[in-house]
């Protein structure tokens, strides 16, 4: 059954429990439709592998070739042909995709569904066994409302403050039910509608928010136990003057990392730390594919390390950053975002920005983070606190996102 079928038949589910008033059921609609578009990724299959590998030399010559060559012209075309055989054989192989339920424990943080019915936003709060549905919320003055926040937050850059005031101010007025809700708690777990995108939530409140593709799924990175060794890598990408600063800070405050940085900030030497780390913090340039989420990277000394590079590993560090653009971009929105990807390959929890980064605000940013985890924050608790301690001068770190149990 196709994604788009699945959200179609979810939506009719949800409009009859809406009527009948019977909010439980409707839960139970959201998360089976999650578990059905969420099922887990089978690792890579050998022609995926042969596939990868092509694409890695292919990339690898890339990065040796004069920009704009006939040569670089040429690899241009055959990473694309790659990279679309990768997408048809992977759309072949998880055509049968399926996921069992898991048993969900009773989280002592609520949780926050958003979903889109007809023409209204809707948010479900589910918290110590019970299940509230909020008042209702105009969803195009939202989506609206959200444009106009990317806007500002471009405009901010150029130090467009009181537009930013403005809008913030009436983006809190239409998400009031949502926010006036989550100000009630400590902290709240939140369940996005896949097609609304990522909301800048501390521009918006001081609560800490983490991010979820559903409640199993945050259930499933809870039970991942939190790791015990320390061991931690910084990966300094290529190209990025900041992230080598940030690298460099970093492993000040995080005494004995390992950092792998210039020629040493390989896709191998990264990938063998994936199977020994703790924890994982890239500083570098990242990119997101819509059309082909799975060849979504971060950039390497030897050309980019993709999602599909993801699959080919057994397992994945505790807790993972990425101080890179976009790539958190749609991570709870199927089973090639990243919440799904790395939580069913053992990540308890990982940070992302969910658009363009500030690379020299990210190495700040980064410092006070790390030192509120080392400090004993969770990783949405640690991130929010930063956050806030920046967000009038730089608000563009609200894009930053702190996604599972972390």
């Amino acid at each position: 059954m196709s994604n788009r079928r699945v959200r179609q038949l979810a939506e009719l589910g949800t409009a009859v429990e809406m009527e009948r008033g019977d909010i439980t059921a409707l839960v139970e609609i959201l998360e089976h439709e999650r578990r059905i578009l969420l099922a887990p990724e089978p690792d890579l299959t050998p022609e995926e592998r042969s596939l990868l590998a092509r694409l890695r030399s292919v990339n690898e010559s890339l990065g040796r070739a004069t920009p704009e060559s006939a040569s670089a012209v040429g690899l241009l075309k055959q990473r694309g042909e790659i990279e679309h055989e990768l997408r048809l054989v992977r759309r072949a192989n998880t055509s049968q995709r399926t996921r069992e339920p898991t048993a969900q424990t009773s989280a002592t943080t609520p949780a926050i569904y958003l979903f889109i019915q007809d023409d209204d936003l809707h948010a479900v709060v589910v918290d110590r066994g019970s299940a509230r549905l909020l008042e209702p919320m105009d969803a195009a003055a939202a989506r609206r409302a959200l444009g106009g926040l990317d806007v500002a937050l471009i405009a901010r850059a150029g130090g467009s403050t009181t537009r930013m005031q403005r809008v913030v101010a009436g983006t809190r007025q239409l998400l009031a039910p949502v926010i006036d809700e989550i100000e009630r708690h400590p902290a709240v777990i939140l369940i996005p509608d896949p097609t609304l995108g990522h909301i800048p939530w501390t521009l918006l409140t001081e609560v800490p928010i983490t991010h979820a593709s559903s409640m199993e799924q945050w259930t499933r990175s809870a039970a991942i136990p939190t790791a015990t060794s320390g061991e931690t890598t910084i990966v300094g990408g290529p190209g990025l003057e900041y992230g080598h600063i940030e690298a460099t800070r970093l492993a000040e405050v995080l005494e004995g990392a390992m950092v792998l940085d210039g020629d040493d900030a390989t896709a191998q030497n990264v990938l063998d730390a994936f199977g020994r780390a703790d924890l994982v913090h890239f500083a570098t340039h990242g990119r997101f594919r819509a059309d082909n989420p799975l060849v979504s990277a971060v950039d390497l000394a030897d050309g980019p390390l993709t999602f599909f590079d993801l699959l080919s590993v057994g397992s994945v560090p505790n807790r993972i950053v990425f101080s890179a653009c976009d790539v958190g971009r749609s991570a709870t929105q199927s089973s090639l975002g990243l919440a799904a990807l790395l939580t069913d390959r053992g990540c308890r929890g990982f940070v992302a920005s969910t658009g363009p980064a500030n690379d020299e605000a990210a190495v700040e940013l980064m410092d006070r983070f790390h030192r509120r985890l080392l400090d004993g924050d969770d990783m949405a608790t640690a991130l929010t606190t930063a956050q806030l301690a920046m967000r009038s001068r730089e608000p563009s770190v609200a894009l930053f996102a702190a996604f599972g149990a972390g």
